[in-house]
């Protein structure tokens, strides 16, 4: 990747994370889409992580061909046990009933 487009996303990363420490819970959603990230990334397991513990419904896509569907995670077990799929990301089964949110 091109140096200067990666010092360009280090810095907009530092100014994400920057600006998320300032966001009141008073001002969070009581549901989320949120994607899991890949290398390379911004990080969103924490994000995730912070959603589910604090009571907040939390959907992620699960993609089955060219269709892709925001379900939800129950619980922070249930995120950490989710396998992985072909780019390694972990995402629910196709086969799994999930509440969808999309």
């Amino acid at each position: 990747m091109n140096p200067s487009i990666q010092s360009l996303k280090k810095t907009l990363r530092k100014q994400l994370r920057s600006r998320l420490k300032l966001v009141s819970p008073a001002t969070v959603a009581a549901e989320c889409n949120i994607f899991i990230s890949m290398d390379g990334e911004i990080e969103t397991r924490p994000i995730i992580e912070d959603i589910l513990a604090t009571g907040r419904s939390c959907y992620i896509p699960r993609w089955q061909h060219d269709t892709m569907e925001m379900v939800r995670l129950t619980s922070l077990e249930d995120f950490k046990a989710l396998p992985l799929n072909a780019w390694n990301i972990p995402e629910p089964r196709h086969d799994e009933p999930r509440e969808n949110g999309s």
